[in-house]
């Protein structure tokens, strides 16, 4: 059935009243009397939305999303999880939906909804609206959103500097070549200098806490021994002026677009087109120009805007287009092999491909960060697709599976000793491989067990803090918010106790934010969850604490210091049975450093972040 569905990838489209009758049969409330209906459907990027009219002044939004283990819904059918978003559904309305959706939806994937929406003659016709972000004022602030949030005080995961920067967690060095429609003041948002700047927020795909006593390795180059990026047109600029700014000039960046595609003749580089705010601004039509030049480039033209919706359809045409070809190309896979999906290059991916190996697992190739043709058009000779739960990523991971002929799976990744073993039998099992798994697991572990057991003795009665807003609880719950990281797991796992500070405005929020969090605690009585509800009561429980470090993605955050707490994030963490003893080695130095207990006293600062020597704090 899934078909004709080829030019949905990546779009945002309307569907009319066809699209409309049959969602509403799908759900099961086609029988429902009025003000039950389906006011409007759409295909969003890679998944569907279904505007329900549940009751009188009642909407709420319905996603058709791709299967995924541990996913959350109201509903999950073999290849599809279905949930809500908005207000309360009246019950004889999710009567309705659970005694006829899971039946009627039981067969159907995600390219089967797409092919019904593709079949409707007025997809995407003027005036059909897309079901709208219900929720969009719902989520907590961040820093990006205002500096004056009220709870911003309790953000430690940074949740939206991460969101924001995402494009940077992609490792596109050998991959493109970038064109960037700009003024010159475009390339001095960030600071160069001879050594990388620190940034204010950790992220959690910058490995330099994980390179620290790696061998060093040599610098990748390209076939001619030069190395990636240094390519004197590596980045090309239209650099607008103020007569630009003033007058508009789409010559430049056409000249420069004419430049970049006739030398792009036999080169594996892709180009990027980045559009700035000026253009943007001063209304300059730039996707046009693009258009004309993706249809004559001899390699993909990429194209993003400053828009949010931009960043996820970028990479489109490499991950489905590319990727589609390359399956209708392939020979048969080979049955023993998966692709690496979500996993860094690194060195604790490149022991775990160890670990596969020794399950009698071939890994084929690794996608993402790392991008490239040659890796794209290697994916079918794979059997699985294993991807790193990881939702900011999740938008990629569509792109990937969209009409694949390679399953694939999610489990959760191989961080911690049981999380490791679980993830390998996954693996295995995925294949359907003889291996005993057992028995190779037990023959891995054994090189580990004295010196895993010697740095969990250590851990044992040490404490660890987590502080979270009740609407962020799922940062503990579900690792695919936390770059596929269990926080709790791991550290329950290796025997720290875990203080959680949680942000509550209610009775009944703080019940249901605490047993969220309960539940995923195996030994609950090591732990401790306290609540507050202003700074001053969040910095006395931090200051009482026993614990020695609190998570924080926020450098140099005087939360922490003046209450004489080390801090450490989601960068300190690696996978695997190595990666693990080198993640705990750290934890436990970290716990054990006395210096922000001993001069708390002198990290002092008021409300508003100033230095406050005089005053006294905590001591060793």
């Amino acid at each position: 059935m899934a078909s004709g569905i080829e030019k949905l990838s990546g779009k945002r489209l309307a569907g009319g009243p066809a699209s409309r009758a049959e969602l509403a049969r799908l759900l099961g409330v086609d029988h429902l009397p009025p003000p039950v209906a389906v006011r409007s459907v759409g295909w969003v990027e890679h998944h569907v939305e279904v505007e329900l009219a549940a009751a009188e002044g009642v909407t709420v939004v319905f996603a058709f999303e791709r299967a995924a283990e541990g996913a959350n819904g109201l509903f999950q059918t073999p290849h599809l999880n279905a949930y809500f978003r908005g207000g309360e559904l009246p019950v004889e309305v999710i009567e309705a939906i659970l005694e006829r959706a899971p039946v009627r939806l039981g067969p159907l994937t995600i390219e089967d909804l797409g092919a019904i929406l593709a079949a409707d003659p007025q997809l995407g016709g003027a005036g059909l609206a897309l079901p709208p972000d219900v929720n969009a004022q719902a989520r907590p602030a961040n820093q990006l959103d205002s500096w004056a949030a009220p709870d911003a005080y309790a953000d430690f995961f940074a949740g939206g500097e991460i969101a924001r920067g995402q494009l940077d967690s992609i490792d596109p060095t050998r991959l493109f070549q970038f064109i960037q429609h700009s003024d010159s003041e475009c390339h001095q948002v960030n600071p160069h200098g001879v050594i990388p700047i620190l940034a204010l927020v950790d992220y959690p795909w910058d490995d330099r806490i994980r390179r620290l006593g790696a061998p060093v390795e040599p610098h990748a180059t390209d076939d001619d021994g030069s190395r990636y990026g240094d390519d004197s047109d590596s980045m090309v600029t239209t650099d607008l002026d103020e007569q630009d700014v003033v007058l508009g000039n789409p010559q430049k960046l056409r000249d420069v677009l004419e430049y970049v595609t006739e030398h792009a003749v036999g080169s594996d580089r892709i180009l990027f087109c980045s559009n700035t705010c000026v253009p943007t601004v001063i209304g300059e039509d730039v996707e046009s120009v693009v258009r004309e030049f993706q249809r004559k480039s001899p390699v993909p033209l990429l194209y993003l805007t400053v828009t949010p919706k931009s960043m996820t359809s970028v990479f489109d045409s490499l991950l489905v287009e590319k990727r589609l070809a390359a399956e209708a190309r392939s020979t048969t896979p080979d049955p023993r092999a998966v692709n690496l999906v979500g996993f860094a290059d690194d060195r604790a991916t490149r022991e775990v491909v160890l670990l596969l190996e020794a399950m009698g697992v071939r890994v084929n190739t690794q996608l993402l960060p790392a991008l490239d043709v040659t890796r794209v058009e290697a994916l079918p000779d794979a059997a699985l697709n294993v991807f790193l739960p990881n939702q900011l990523w999740q938008h990629l991971y569509d792109q990937v599976r969209f009409k694949s002929r390679v399953p694939g799976i999610a489990p959760q990744a191989p961080y911690g000793i049981e999380g490791t073993r679980r993830w390998l039998k996954a693996v295995v099992d995925a294949l359907r491989l003889d291996t005993d798994v057992g028995a190779a697991w037990s023959h891995l572990l054994a090189p580990h067990d004295a010196d895993l057991a010697a740095v969990r003795a250590h851990a044992e009665g040490q404490r660890l803090g987590l502080v979270v807003r009740g609407e962020e609880t799922f940062y503990l719950t579900d690792p695919s918010r936390t770059w596929g990281i269990p926080l709790v797991d791991v550290l329950e796992e290796a025997g720290f106790g875990l203080d959680v500070f949680l942000l509550v405005h209610d009775r009944a929020g703080a019940r249901k934010a605490a047993a969220s969090i309960h539940e995923r605690f195996a030994n609950p009585t090591r732990h401790r969850i306290t609540g507050f509800n202003n700074d001053d009561l969040l910095r006395q429980k931090l200051a009482a604490s026993e614990c020695a470090a609190v998570f924080s993605h926020h450098v140099f955050d005087w939360r922490l210091t003046q209450a004489g707490k080390g801090r450490f994030t989601l960068a300190w963490f690696e996978m695997g049975l190595d990666g693990l003893q080198r993640t705990l080695a750290r934890l436990e130095g970290l716990a054990a450093t006395p210096y922000y207990r001993r001069y708390a006293r002198f990290l002092q600062r008021t409300p508003e972040g100033l230095r406050q020597a005089s005053a006294k704090g905590p001591t060793a």
